[in-house]
Order: C-alpha cells, then sequence, then structure tokens
C-alpha cells in the first residue's frame, strides 16, 4: 500500500512541485504531506510559497482540505492484478 495526494475535484495525482490555491486563492507550491496517523485523521499538506526556499522540515503545513485535496491510499497489488 502506498498514500498520494489527491485533487478532489479533478481527481488527478498531485506531486510535489505542482502549484495549486488554497480557500483565499493564494498559490502555494505542495513540497510533500505527511499520512493519516490514525483513523479518522486527514493528514496534512507540506507547502511552501512560490520561489521561496525552505530548509526541510519547516514548511508550511495544512490540512488537505484548504487545497480541496486528499490523500488516498492505494493497494498496488491489486492495480497489478495479483
Amino acid at each position: 500500500m502506498r498514500h498520494v495526494l489527491v485533487d478532489e475535484d479533478l481527481a488527478v495525482e498531485v506531486k510535489p512541485g505542482t502549484r495549486v490555491l488554497d480557500f483565499r486563492n493564494e498559490v502555494f507550491e505542495v513540497v510533500g504531506f505527511r499520512v493519516p496517523r490514525r483513523d479518522g485523521s486527514t493528514g496534512r499538506v507540506l507547502v511552501k510559497k512560490p520561489g521561496q526556499t525552505v530548509t526541510p522540515g519547516h514548511e508550511q503545513e495544512y490540512y488537505p482540505s484548504v487545497f480541496k485535496l486528499k490523500i488516498v491510499e492505494i493497494d498496488e497489488s491489486k492495480s497489478k492484478g495479483n
């Protein structure tokens, strides 16, 4: 199993480097994400302002819903026909 960050409206994977808009229409660049640690948690999206240099571990963290994103778990064994 692996986790991916997905755009809720477009249903496409969002990878590091992708620019996203928050609910205020401010632009951020996705750096990564933290998977949910327990049931009921949504995890966190790690972002920075475009062009900003950020030391790893010092990114801004937001709930995925701030950017209309979600973290989903993918069972790769099913997609490979195993």
